[in-house]
């Protein structure tokens, strides 16, 4: 039996990427862009009914590149749209035949311009995403490693210090992979807090108690180090090092 074509993978490759990669996003699957700008992974990504009708919906969102325990697939930060009709267009986006699936792609193409684009250009920096996040997660709590990442990205190291004590201390999640990362993020900075204490004349007077403390067990002597090791491993993790801009 034949296998059917694919009518929305082919304009998705034809009309839509040139589109998008003016903003630098590759494919990373079929249906599915990536971009790796600055401290974030950007995704664009097309979600088929599950019922077989070839009729779609669009995600665009944002992850942390650093986050230990991204989820690529997953996202608080972003939006999923089923149509084009904020922007007057009343096509409808499905793609079971050649002429439907260019018609939708055309609009999917309007729509990054109109609509998504601007979306990922208002949040290119670390204080709109903490807007974005808090704009549209009512539930959304500071006692999180994701924004314990935020703010160390957006180089509040201390605000981030704060919260990984809160979180290790009193035990705010149940995962110990979270307890886990805070625990080194408080280790790293504790190190190189300590390696400042003992280089720089502002602490001279108080360096030979500085110099009696055991230095932290770890790996990542400064925040900058044990960032750039989460955000590599991330990298490999999901095969991302080509769509970094």
């Amino acid at each position: 039996m034949p296998t059917k074509p694919d009518h929305l993978k082919k304009y998705i490759k034809e009309s839509l990427l040139p589109i998008v990669g003016e903003d630098y996003f590759k494919l990373y699957k079929s249906k599915d862009f990536v971009r790796v700008k600055g401290p974030f992974v950007d995704r664009i990504s097309f979600q088929l009914s599950q019922y077989g009708s070839k009729q779609f919906y669009v995600h665009y969102y944002k992850n942390l590149i650093s986050d230990p325990l991204l989820d690529i697939d997953s996202y608080r930060v972003g939006n999923r749209l089923s149509n084009n009709s904020e922007n007057g267009d009343d096509t409808k986006w499905c793609g079971a035949q050649d002429a439907e699936a260019q018609d939708a792609i055309t609009s999917v193409g309007q729509v990054y311009r109109e609509t998504i684009r601007p979306w990922f250009k208002s949040l290119e920096s670390i204080p709109g995403y903490f807007f974005e996040h808090f704009a549209n997660n009512r539930n959304a709590s500071l006692s999180s490693l994701e924004f314990v990442i935020a703010f160390a990205e957006g180089g509040k190291r201390e605000r981030a210090w704060w919260l990984c004590s809160d979180i290790v201390e009193n035990k705010t999640t149940s995962s110990s992979k979270v307890l886990a990362a805070c625990q080194k993020y408080l280790d790293s900075h504790d190190a190189e807090a300590m390696s400042e204490a003992l280089t720089n004349e502002r602490y001279a007077a108080s360096r030979d108690a500085f110099a009696d403390l055991p230095l932290p067990d770890t790996d990542h002597q400064t925040i900058d180090s044990l960032l750039e090791y989460w955000r590599q491993a991330n990298l490999e993790k999901f095969k991302l090092e080509k769509f970094v801009v």
